[in-house]
């Protein structure tokens, strides 16, 4: 069965997730709390791992080599793009842009 390992760069996009993990085991690992469980029969483990490329390479690193996740899914991005996008919607860029990002961002939402 695949596993699914899902980022949220911010915990308000971790929020709507948690609510549908059944049978959750939380555990921790360099500073981010992995929630892990089940969504509809399918293995899940999702984290919030802070804002910028480098934290989400962190995360999705661990999931990757102490979760064995198959798939990552990088959740929430969009999701203040549109009020008509919900939890579980897809979303799919036509358009990407790359931006480094301000040194006080990676102090006030570490990890």
């Amino acid at each position: 069965m695949i596993k699914v390992g899902v980022i949220c760069a911010g915990d308000v996009e971790l929020e709507p997730f948690l609510s549908h993990i059944q049978n959750c085991s939380i555990t921790e690992k360099a500073m981010l709390k992995i929630y892990e469980g089940q969504i509809n029969g399918i293995p899940i483990t999702t984290l919030y791992n802070g804002v910028c490329k480098v934290n989400a390479a962190i995360a999705t690193q661990i999931l990757i080599d102490t979760y064995q996740v198959d798939i990552i899914i990088n959740a929430g991005t969009a999701g203040e793009m549109d009020n008509k996008v919900e939890i579980f919607d897809t979303i799919i860029s036509t358009q990407v842009a790359y931006h480094d990002v301000d040194d006080n961002i990676l102090i006030e939402f570490h990890p």
